[in-house]
């Protein structure tokens, strides 16, 4: 009977297995620890631990630099080493578990199961889709209408002081009316401002 081949804990490494490596200090390099270091010197074993590779098929990245060029030198035969990549591994989705999985992104607001916040605040009231907003024209802004002219949605329309007639419009109390007598015809009108436009002598219809 002939000789048995190598096992392959003493089987020789070939030559070119290992990929080429980078320039020293530029990107990542990924450690792979291939044979267990029993047996070895005590230096061996230290480098391997100050790699931060304890045990058989363990795997570490570290940023590449002379230094670690050097401590890889010393266990070369221990180690496999690749260049690490910028991108890969768990592409960019974290750990493992649901969030992990295609598909496994849930809905925004769920927490697990549990009374998720927007169902354990307390609610009053609603909102009116429908509401219109007024539109809001002081009295000091009435001075820019020509003499005569009624205060109507489409005279405010027109000298701009409104985006749109068709929609509610109020008129507020801020400013002086500068002694003009207004006619106001249907435009909503606050208390000040109404005030303000009867004493000079004007007319809200």
């Amino acid at each position: 009977m002939g000789r048995l081949p190598p096992t392959r804990k003493y089987r020789k490494r070939k030559s070119g297995r290992d990929p080429v490596l980078p320039p020293a200090g530029k990107g990542k390099l990924r450690i792979k620890q291939v044979r267990s270091g029993n047996g070895h010197s005590y230096r061996m074993k230290r480098t391997l631990e100050a790699l931060g590779l304890k045990h058989h098929q363990d795997e570490v990245v570290h940023a590449d630099h002379p230094a670690l060029r050097g401590m890889l030198q010393q266990v070369r035969h221990l180690v496999e080493v690749t260049p690490e990549k910028e991108v890969g591994k768990t592409a960019g989705r974290g750990g493992k578990g649901q969030t992990a999985r295609q598909g496994g992104h849930v809905r925004p607001g769920f927490e697990g199961g549990q009374m998720p916040l927007i169902r354990r605040i307390p609610k009053r009231g609603f909102t009116n889709p429908f509401k219109q907003p007024a539109q809001v024209v002081n009295v000091r802004h009435l001075v820019l209408l020509a003499e005569g002219v009624e205060v109507t949605p489409e005279t405010l329309f027109g000298a701009g002081l409104v985006r749109r007639p068709d929609h509610p419009i109020k008129l507020l109390g801020t400013g002086e009316v500068a002694g003009r007598k207004f006619v106001v015809k249907g435009v909503a009108v606050s208390a000040s401002a109404k005030t303000k436009i009867e004493q000079a002598g004007g007319t809200i219809a």
